[in-house]
C-alpha cells in the first residue's frame, strides 16, 4: 500500500510540473496547428451597400474561422483599414473544430475612394501555424461623395453577330454610376476613328443601368473596332476614369465564297508510326458563303499523288485517307480546288501539309506527360496525402501496362492498366494514376515508374519515371519526464530562456511574403450547351435537340466554366483564347482574381458538324507570372451531328476506307 502511494505521488508531481511548464513557456510548448478562415471572401457589411458615406458607421463581420490539429491559446485577431489598425482582440483560447468570428463597428472617417478592410489571425506568428497563407481575408470598400461612372462588365453587343459588307450593324452597351448620382455626363461612341454618337445625359441615377447604342453600315471588309466612352471631358467629377472606355474588335466578311485549311488541320494516327503500319490522315477544312458541290481535293505523300476526292452537297467538310507506311521522313499534303473551278476568292489558304517520321521497325514509347501533383500541397504531418500523375504511350495498343509507386526507396504498390491504345479516337490518350500515403516528418521523395519489370518493348525507358521531393517538419515540442528531471528538446530547465509575451501593437504588423504568386486554372467540370462535360473527354451534341444557333454551316456553342486562382497573390487581368481547328480563335480578357477566388464565366465558341477539338488556353499572352504555368491549357472534344444553317453533315465514321491506288499505274493491293 505504501509503495502504491509513492507511485501515485510521483505521477501527480509529474503532471503538476508539466502544468507549470506549459504556463511558463507557452510558445515553446505550442504543438503544430492550422488556423484558417473558412471563406476567403465572406466579410459582411451592415448595412450592405455599394458605397459608404464619409462619417457613416458600418459594422463588419469576418465570417467564421476555425482551428485544425491542436488547440491554440494566446493569439489575437487584428482588423485594419488599409494599413491603419482599428481593432485588436485580446489573447484567446481557440479549440480544435470550433468556429469563431470577429465583429467590429467602424466610423468612416477616411479619405474618399477605394479602400480595403483586413482581418488577420495571429499577426505575431506565435501559434506555430503550419500555413499562414490562409490567415488573412480582405474586402474592398468604397467611401465617397463623388460618382463612379462605369460600363458594365458586358461586352459591346453586335447585331448581326457575323456582319457582311452592306449590313446595317447595331452596337449597344450599358453604363451606370455607383456611389452617388452623376450630372452632365457626355457619352460618345463609334467605329475605328469615326464618332457616330455624341450625347449628354443631364442626370444619371445611382445604380441604374442606361443603354446606349448606334448603327453603322459596313462598307469595307476586315477587322474594325467599336468603342464607347463616358464623360470624355471630365465634367462629372468621376472618382475613377480608368473604367470609362470600352472597346470590341469585330470582323466584317466580304460576303464571298471561300474555302480554307491549314497545316494544323491535319491529324495523323497513330502518333508513333512504324514500318508497314496502316496510317490514317484526317484533314479538316472550312468554307463559307457557298456549297461543296463540285469541290475537288487532291492529296498525297511526298511527291506522289495518292488520289482525288469529289464533294457534293451534304458531304462533311473533312478529308480522310490511309497509307501503308515506309521508313523515313515524309510529308503528307492536300490541295483544295487545284483547278480553281469553284470561284474561291482566296486560293492562298487552300493548301495544307505536315512532315512526319516513320521508324524502320515497330516501336513503343511509354511516357509520363505530367509531373507529380500532391494534395494537399504541401502534405501535412499525420494526415494522408494523395500523389498523382498522368501517362500515355506512342505506338501499338498494349494489353497491360504496369505502374509502380512508392516513397523514398520503398515500393508501396503496383497498379496494372489494360487496353491502353493511342490510336483509337474513342479511348482517352491520357491515363491517370495515384496513391495515398500517411505523411511523416522529414524530407521524402515520392515516385512513379512505368513498366518497372521491363516486360514491354519500350524503346525509351528514360521517360518512364517521375519523382517529386517534398518536405515537412515536426514542429511539436518533445516533453519528457525522466527521473524527475524535465527536458525540453534536449535542454534542461535552467538552459531555457523565457520569451516575453507580446503586447497588442499600436501599429499594424507587416508580415513579409515569401514568393507569393498567383496560379490561374479552372475548377470543376464545364457545361457545354447546358450539358455537364469533363476536360479531356468527348461530349456529343445535336444541333437541333441542343438548340444551337446556326449560321452558314457553323453552330455556336455556349460554355459555362469556373475560373480559379489557387495561388497566394492576386492575378491581374489576363486574356484567354478558345481555339477550334480551322476556325479563328475567340479571345477575351478576364478581370483580376484575388487569392483563392473562384468565378463563373460564360463564353461561346464556333464549331462545324463532325468532330471538333476544342482548346481553352488561360493567359495565352503570358501576362501573369504564376506559381504553375503548366495548368493553363484544357482540351475537350465535341462530336456534333445535325446541320448548321441548312447544310446537312454526316458524323465522322471510324470505318477505315479503301486505300486509294497510286495514279502511276503500278499494281497495288487495296486494303479494306
Amino acid at each position: 500500500m505504501k509503495k502504491m502511494k509513492t507511485i501515485l505521488a510521483r505521477f501527480f508531481l509529474g503532471l503538476l510540473s508539466l502544468h507549470f511548464l506549459l504556463i511558463l513557456f507557452p510558445d515553446r510548448c505550442m504543438a503544430e496547428t492550422d488556423l484558417r478562415w473558412l471563406s476567403t471572401a465572406h466579410i459582411s457589411m451592415v448595412p450592405e451597400k455599394d458605397h459608404i458615406i464619409p462619417g457613416e458607421k458600418i459594422t463588419f463581420n469576418s465570417g467564421d474561422f476555425t482551428v485544425d490539429i491542436n488547440d491554440v491559446p494566446n493569439v489575437k485577431v487584428l482588423v485594419l483599414i488599409d494599413t491603419k489598425l482599428i481593432y485588436a482582440t485580446a489573447p484567446s483560447l481557440y479549440k480544435v473544430g470550433g468556429k469563431y468570428n470577429v465583429e467590429v463597428t467602424w466610423e468612416a472617417n477616411i479619405e474618399p475612394g477605394h479602400h480595403w478592410i483586413h482581418f488577420i489571425i495571429d499577426p505575431e506568428h506565435i501559434s506555430g501555424d503550419i500555413n499562414y497563407n490562409n490567415n488573412n481575408i480582405k474586402r474592398e470598400i468604397f467611401v465617397g461623395t463623388k460618382p463612379d461612372l462605369r460600363f458594365t462588365n458586358l461586352p459591346i453587343s453586335i447585331k448581326p453577330i457575323d456582319p457582311m459588307i452592306g449590313d446595317s450593324i447595331q452596337f449597344e452597351t450599358k453604363f451606370l454610376t455607383t456611389l452617388i448620382p452623376a450630372q452632365n455626363v457626355k457619352i460618345r461612341g463609334g467605329v475605328d476613328d469615326s464618332c457616330l454618337v455624341d450625347t449628354i445625359y443631364g442626370y444619371v441615377e445611382s445604380n441604374h443601368l442606361y443603354p446606349i447604342n448606334f448603327t453603322w453600315t459596313a462598307t469595307t471588309s476586315g477587322s474594325h473596332k467599336a468603342w464607347f466612352e463616358l464623360d470624355s471631358e471630365h465634367t462629372s467629377g468621376d472618382i475613377d476614369y480608368s473604367n470609362n472606355r470600352i472597346e470590341t474588335v469585330f470582323n466584317v466578311d466580304d460576303g464571298k465564297f471561300d474555302i480554307w485549311t491549314s497545316n494544323d488541320s491535319i491529324v495523323i494516327k497513330p502518333g508513333n508510326i512504324t514500318n508497314g503500319a496502316i496510317t490514317s490522315f484526317l484533314v479538316n477544312f472550312g468554307y463559307k458563303r457557298g456549297t461543296l458541290d463540285g469541290l475537288v481535293v487532291s492529296y498525297g505523300i511526298d511527291s506522289t499523288k495518292l488520289g482525288e476526292k469529289s464533294y457534293k452537297e451534304g458531304d462533311s467538310n473533312y478529308l480522310f485517307f490511309n497509307w501503308i507506311a515506309v521508313p523515313g521522313t515524309h510529308k503528307v499534303w492536300a490541295q483544295f480546288d487545284p483547278l480553281h473551278t469553284t470561284g474561291d476568292t482566296n486560293y492562298n489558304n487552300n493548301w495544307a501539309e505536315k512532315t512526319f517520321e516513320v521508324s524502320s521497325e515497330g516501336s513503343l514509347d511509354l511516357m509520363f506527360i505530367k509531373g507529380i501533383s500532391t494534395y494537399p500541397d504541401p502534405p501535412v504531418i499525420g494526415q494522408s496525402a494523395r500523389f498523382s500523375t498522368v501517362f500515355t504511350l506512342e505506338g501499338p495498343k498494349q494489353s497491360t501496362v504496369a505502374v509502380a509507386y512508392g516513397i523514398d526507396n520503398t515500393k508501396l504498390g503496383e497498379q496494372t492498366f489494360t487496353n491502353i491504345d493511342a490510336s483509337s479516337y474513342a479511348t482517352p490518350l491520357r491515363t491517370y494514376v495515384s496513391f495515398d500515403k500517411l505523411i511523416t516528418s522529414g524530407v521524402h521523395k515520392a515516385w512513379f515508374e512505368l513498366d518497372p519489370n521491363r516486360q514491354s518493348q519500350d524503346v525509351n525507358f528514360s521517360n518512364n519515371r517521375v519523382e517529386i521531393q517534398f518536405g515537412s517538419s515536426d514542429m511539436s515540442t518533445d516533453v519528457k519526464l525522466d527521473k524527475n528531471k524535465i527536458t525540453i528538446q534536449g535542454l534542461k530547465r535552467d538552459q531555457i530562456q523565457r520569451k516575453p509575451l507580446a503586447t497588442i501593437p499600436t501599429a499594424p504588423v507587416t508580415t513579409p511574403r515569401a514568393r507569393q504568386l498567383p496560379d490561374i486554372t479552372v475548377a470543376g467540370a464545364p457545361k457545354i450547351a447546358g450539358k455537364k462535360a469533363q476536360w479531356g473527354r468527348s461530349i456529343k451534341l445535336n444541333s437541333s435537340t441542343d438548340r444551337l444557333k446556326k449560321a452558314d454551316g457553323y453552330c455556336k456553342v455556349p460554355v459555362d466554366y469556373m475560373i480559379y486562382n489557387s495561388g497566394t497573390d492576386t492575378a491581374n487581368a489576363f486574356r484567354i483564347s478558345w481555339n477550334v481547328s480551322g476556325i479563328a480563335p475567340v479571345t477575351r480578357t478576364l478581370s483580376s482574381l484575388t487569392p483563392n477566388m473562384k468565378r463563373n464565366e460564360k463564353d461561346t465558341f464556333t464549331i462545324k458538324p463532325g468532330r471538333n477539338m476544342i482548346k481553352l488556353k488561360l493567359d495565352d499572352l503570358n501576362q501573369v507570372k504564376e506559381a504553375n504555368e503548366a495548368n493553363n491549357e484544357f482540351i475537350l472534344t465535341v462530336e456534333l451531328t445535325g446541320d448548321c444553317g441548312g447544310i446537312s453533315h454526316l458524323p465522322i465514321k471510324k470505318k477505315i476506307p479503301v486505300l486509294p491506288m497510286e495514279p502511276s499505274g503500278n499494281k497495288r493491293m487495296l486494303i479494306k
